[in-house]
């Protein structure tokens, strides 16, 4: 497999694990999400009813321990970067569902030390994201109408 061909396996687990964190995500924000686009190739899932609040899930075949970083194509931090840039009052969030625990991080909009190296199945530039920089998620205390 190149990493041009379209991976069903990986995006119908990607779905599942979308489909599973949803009710999650609407109960912890206190407001509907629905995906972003339904374009398969759309670099957000999620996006608040209001507009606000913008959440990327990516799914892990790890323990959240197993390694000292997580990896996120440069491009979805671009995409975050642009739309916190277009309205100020967007946030965004990249949550990782690993085999033991689900964690999060709100983008920062700045101070971001976050290292870019060549990486990942397909050795593409991706952001090294600290595992210890994020939170669990039973320690989500926001509500998109703070």
């Amino acid at each position: 497999m190149s990493r041009f061909d379209f991976n069903h396996k990986l995006h119908d687990l990607g779905i599942k694990i979308e489909n599973e964190l949803k009710p999650h995500l609407n109960e912890l924000f206190d407001t509907e999400f629905n995906k972003r686009s339904t374009n398969v190739f759309d670099v957000m899932d999620f996006i608040s009813k209001d507009g606000k609040i913008v959440i990327e899930v990516k799914g892990r075949t790890c323990s959240s321990t197993q390694y000292k970083d997580t990896i996120i194509t440069c491009n979805k931090v671009r995409e975050a970067d642009a739309l916190m840039e277009q309205d100020p009052e967007v946030e965004v969030y990249f949550f990782f569902v690993y085999t033991d625990k689900t964690k999060y991080i709100k983008v920062p909009k700045e101070d971001r030390d976050w290292k870019v190296k060549l990486t990942g199945t397909w050795n593409i530039e991706h952001y090294l994201i600290p595992v210890d920089e994020l939170k669990d998620v039973d320690d989500i205390e926001i509500k998109s109408n703070q």
